[in-house]
């Protein structure tokens, strides 16, 4: 224990002593309290973050899909007037058709008589484009969404077999998916 209260009191003098020390230790403070306050200061500069914070660390496939679920959920509670849960599972995740320029060649040769000879050859290559970071990447064309294999709705709204048919007829419409893709549980409160 000496030790430690011999360390401490030979550091506080050199604050007494050396006016440059203290103006160290004032700023290494400062620069502690600012990592810490910023570390707790909410902020970012991504928009996906900017709308929806969970999303920041998801995959695009989790964020796809946890945005389909709060939609859905919207609209059942919409229908139902009361809590809902919903669980969409993909089957699939997003495609991407890019462009892509195709070369054709034939060679066409006759030998003696009237036999033909043909002979071709495809050759088809991705059209890239520069990105604004300096590398380059396919051009995509279109993306398609992944395919929905499943989903499960769970309601509070009674035993009602017509708000059972219409939570399914909103959910396969909103997702354009077939009734047989499609549970719907509800609780009676």
């Amino acid at each position: 224990m000496e030790n430690k209260e011999f360390g401490l009191k030979r550091i506080f003098s050199v604050f007494k002593n050396d006016k440059s020390g203290k103006w160290i230790f004032y700023i290494g403070i400062a620069g502690i309290a600012a990592i810490l306050i910023s570390t707790i200061w909410p902020g970012g500069d991504s928009n996906a973050g900017a709308i929806y914070p969970q999303y920041s660390e998801l995959t695009s496939k989790e964020r796809h899909t946890q945005m389909l679920e709060e939609r859905v959920t919207h609209i059942v509670e919409s229908i139902t007037g009361g809590p809902a849960e919903v669980m969409i599972t993909l089957q699939s995740s997003a495609e991407y058709i890019f462009a892509n320029e195709i070369r054709q060649s034939e060679d066409i040769t006759q030998t003696a008589g009237a036999q033909t000879n043909k002979r071709g050859q495809t050759e088809e290559r991705f059209i890239i484009i520069d990105t604004p970071n300096g590398g380059q990447r396919a051009l995509i064309v279109t993306e398609l969404s992944p395919r929905i294999k499943g989903v499960v709705v769970v309601s509070h709204g009674g035993n009602d077999p017509d708000m059972q048919e219409r939570i399914t007829n909103a959910v396969t419409t909103a997702l354009d998916i077939t009734s047989r893709r499609v549970s719907v549980i509800t609780i009676n409160d």
